[in-house]
């Protein structure tokens, strides 16, 4: 059995895809409404030129974690 927080008017919204496939190439869209359905995009540089040594661990709680990187 799922497990589900809130109402049923509610269940549908859980399962809406959170991972959009576009690149991050423009502005984030900070209205209310985008708010109401969050998605992750792709990163636009390549993740392997992160230099891990001198990054670190803004923030973290449960739904993610905030990082300052350097390039």
């Amino acid at each position: 059995m799922a497990y589900f927080r809130g109402d049923a008017r509610e269940r549908p919204k859980q399962f809406i895809l959170f991972l959009d496939e576009k690149l991050i190439d423009t502005l984030p869209v900070c209205s209310a409404a985008a708010f109401k359905r969050p998605q992750f995009r792709k990163c636009s540089f390549d993740l392997t030129a992160i230099d891990l040594k001198h990054s670190r661990s803004l923030s973290g709680r449960l739904d993610g974690f905030i990082w300052k990187i350097r390039l």
